[in-house]
């Protein structure tokens, strides 16, 4: 179990002696209602597996049924994952979000980045807001498309330079690989290879 807004979830409703409503849990978390039916299924199993119940009431809301002892225990699971969950700068999550967009050779989804990083749709939103002005200074286009995800055009050397930029800026290159050798997050970092193909000899001065 290492999707950390299923821990969340989990942590939401053990710290509650009541029922607690999707729409409750979806506004806490920023996402959706039909995210969060999803990801309770991935939250029963993992229930049951520990000597846990999770009982869904119409219109009342879904809770935790089950012996203190094992609510304590799943309780402890869900603090130990997220202490392993470091929360990474906005420089070294706009870093990542760059290279994601140059490597990628489809449109990336707003939630499956938010869900590398484990972080809120509204903090990419955000990151790609504060991103779009050093796009702009190197003739970067951010394209949206309703739907159908976001992606990046320019010319080869404008996307090198950014991606060098962004890794001299506080730190960022340091802090991105952080995210992709932790085994906390999801990400296996395999786009990061093209990535550095961008980047040439000039790599060199970061390593």
């Amino acid at each position: 179990m290492s999707n950390n807004r299923v821990l969340n979830i989990v942590n939401l409703l053990l710290q509650s002696d009541n029922y607690i409503t999707i729409d409750t849990i979806s506004k806490e978390l920023d996402v959706s209602n039909k995210t969060i039916r999803n990801d309770l299924k991935l939250v029963e199993e993992w229930l049951k597996e520990n000597d846990l119940k999770l009982i869904k009431k119409t219109g009342v809301g879904v809770t935790i049924e089950g012996e203190r002892v094992s609510k304590l225990h799943i309780l402890n699971l869900v603090e130990s994952k997220n202490k392993k969950l470091v929360d990474f700068s906005p420089e070294a999550r706009k870093l990542y979000l760059a290279m994601r967009l140059i490597t990628s050779t489809e449109n990336c989804r707003v939630y499956e980045l938010a869900n590398d990083l484990y972080v809120s749709r509204a903090t990419i939103h955000k990151d790609l807001l504060s991103l779009s002005p050093i796009l702009d200074n190197h003739k970067i286009k951010l394209n949206r498309k309703n739907n159908n995800g976001i992606s990046i055009t320019g010319k080869e050397r404008n996307l090198r330079n950014l991606l060098i930029e962004l890794m001299l800026n506080d730190n960022g290159y340091e802090t991105f690989i952080n995210i992709i050798k932790n085994a906390a997050y999801q990400c296996d970092g395999s786009f990061v290879f093209s990535g550095i193909d961008y980047i040439d000899d000039e790599y060199k001065e970061f390593i």
